[in-house]
């Protein structure tokens, strides 16, 4: 079942390349981090950020076609499927639901641009790397895994308030 997600960051990755760019559940701290190219990563923290480009890059352009065509975006997923996040953007074009793929980074700068919502299939938190993993060896993320399964199931709303 999706869950509703932010972007909390788009930033380098300690110890990695490629920038990342962190999602968190809405209303929880439970967070993924996804890998994208740096091209990726600047179009993405400028859609997060509202700056405008002084043409229409892409993006702008995919938001400014769907509108006069009559498609609004309901929403942006992000899925896991086959060992691959995996994007999804869902349209209501006349009353019936389209869905079309594309990679993840273009679902949530789609919907990022357009204010639609972002979801994030449950899966993905359980398959891919934790903001706090880059660096590490996949032999150490799977040991360390059972620990991160415990922590995120915590429900620690309330926590420390008295």
């Amino acid at each position: 079942m999706p869950v509703e997600v932010v972007v909390e960051a788009v930033r380098q990755g300690p110890g990695r390349q490629r920038p990342v760019v962190v999602l968190r559940q809405r209303h929880s701290s439970r967070t993924v981090a996804l890998e994208v190219t740096q091209h990726e990563a600047d179009a993405l923290a400028m859609a997060l950020q509202r700056v405008r480009a002084a043409r229409p890059l892409t993006h702008d352009l995919l938001a400014t076609m769907l509108a006069r065509l009559g498609a609004r975006v309901l929403d942006a997923r992000i899925e896991w499927h086959a060992g691959q996040h995996r994007g999804l953007l869902r349209l209501d074009c006349a009353g019936e639901e389209r869905r079309i793929a594309c990679r993840p980074s273009d679902a949530l700068t789609v919907a990022l641009k357009v204010r639609a919502p972002l979801l994030c299939a449950d899966d993905v938190f359980a398959e891919s790397i934790q903001p706090g993993d880059a660096g590490l060896a996949p032999d150490e993320q799977a040991r360390l895994a059972p620990f991160r399964e415990f922590i995120n199931s915590l429900d620690l709303e309330g926590f420390g308030t008295r």
